[in-house]
């Protein structure tokens, strides 16, 4: 029996994933950027080494960006064993990068970040070097699926002759959702139909909220659904869409739940959303990278309005409903199962073996050759040598919101260098489409 620690907000995920071997739950909670300081995780850390020791552990379960300085300091300590990544994100901006150079520089050889899309995996791998592997962490359930829309409607007291544009998910800057309200004033404008937009969320930011509030009086706002009536929601729509360019999804879970109810998407051509996108189940929204940076200070991607609105449109007189299979990969279940599989065999590896190293102090010079040019042009310009350097930097908010223009540039190489690779493997996987149908 091997020993597991989990690093999370719950062990609900991680229960059946973690059976036959003995497991210690370490909890942490999601913070704000704000928040996050290296004197508070070192304290975590500390907490933790008081009450497991550390050598009995076999593999590290890390999941948010939050778990990942823990897995640095147990590492510094000199304790090494796997760690199963599970960030939910990509390695952008420049603190949650920072995470990840610490995680390389003290790594074991079956480290392994887990994402949900082959876009995000070879992100990983060319970025940082670190092994990554497709797994969508963590999938849909079972319970979306297709039911009757007049019955739906009629459920949630819906209008019976508007169409339905929806989208689900925080309503926070990432989401693009000032480019969504924009997008449907014009609708209300140039479209013969009645059309109402719809959001679902379950996270408000309150500032992004109030700035936004006087371009939502003519949209419908649910917060908190039940998952039984967010079912009844996404059956209830006509068309899912979302203009998020966020710079964090890798793959994008609300499409997958709208597409397993029925309901077609428009989503942009962006982040993990190609990867299982097609034709039959919607749109991709076309869109641009920029020079200057668009709604926060690490968006250097705007949306193709003209396109949306086009697309919604077209979508909008099909009055189509789409299969609704999807690939197993999309599942829940699935992923555990996926997940469970991975760390079973991780664990019979000879490689696998934990091992002990001396206490490292920091201040031995970073080994550029492990990282791509974008990041070597970060080293250079925050004057990073050595583990040390980059702590300090993260302590003194060197990271924060404001930008000198050369950081901005550093933003703009790291931010196109993740993207355009992302969108890279999307045309290669476009290309052996292409290849299958002319077969």
């Amino acid at each position: 029996m091997k020993t597991i620690l989990c690093i999370s907000d719950t062990l609900n995920d991680f229960k059946e994933i973690s059976q036959g071997h003995a497991v210690y739950f370490f909890p942490i909670t999601q913070l704000k950027p704000s928040q996050h300081s290296f004197s508070l995780f070192e304290a975590a850390f500390e907490n933790l080494s008081k009450q497991l020791d550390l050598k009995q552990i076999d593999l590290i379960i890390a999941e948010y960006v939050e778990a990942l300085p823990l897995v640095y300091f147990i590492r510094r300590a000199g304790f090494y064993c796997p760690a199963v990544l599970i960030p939910h994100t990509n390695a952008y901006p420049l603190n949650i990068l920072s995470y990840f150079i610490l995680l390389k520089c003290y790594a074991h050889v079956e480290d392994i970040i887990l994402c949900g899309s082959e876009n995000a995996v070879v992100a990983y791998k060319k970025m940082l070097a670190i092994n990554a592997k497709n797994i969508a962490t963590f999938g849909i359930k079972k319970d979306f699926v297709p039911l009757d829309r007049a019955y739906c409607r009629n459920e949630l007291q819906l209008a019976k002759n508007k169409k339905i544009l929806l989208f689900t998910g925080r309503f926070m800057n990432d989401k693009g959702l000032e480019t969504l309200l924009s997008i449907y004033s014009s609708l209300l404008k140039c479209s013969d139909q009645a059309i109402q937009l719809i959001i679902s969320t379950s996270h408000i930011d309150p500032i992004y909220y109030n700035a936004l509030a006087h371009h939502t009086q003519n949209v419908i706002i649910f917060y908190r659904l039940t998952r039984a009536a967010l079912v009844k929601l996404y059956n209830a729509a006509d068309i899912y869409v979302s203009c998020a360019l966020s710079i964090f999804e890798t793959y994008g879970k609300s499409p997958l739940e709208s597409i397993a109810c029925g309901t077609p998407v428009i989503v942009p051509e962006w982040d993990g959303f190609p990867y299982y996108m097609t034709p039959e189940r919607g749109s991709l929204i076309k869109v641009n990278f920029n020079q200057e940076p668009f709604a926060s200070p690490y968006q250097f991607a705007t949306l193709n309005s003209s396109d949306c609105i086009e697309k919604i449109i077209t979508g909008l007189e099909r009055e189509s409903r789409i299969e609704s299979i999807l690939p197993n990969w999309a599942y829940y279940d699935d992923s555990i199962r996926q997940i469970k599989d991975l760390i079973n065999v991780l664990l019979s590896k000879p490689s696998a073996k934990k091992f002990l190293k001396p206490f490292e102090k920091d201040k031995q010079a970073i080994n550029l050759s492990l990282f791509s040019l974008s990041i070597k042009a970060f080293f250079k310009f925050y004057e990073i040598n050595n583990i040390e350097d980059l702590i300090l930097k993260n302590n003194q908010r060197a990271f924060s919101n404001e930008f000198s223009q050369g950081a901005k540039e550093i933003l703009r190489m790291l931010h196109h260098e993740i993207f355009n690779w992302m969108d890279s493997c999307h045309k290669k996987v476009e290309e052996v489409r292409e290849k299958e149908v002319r077969v």
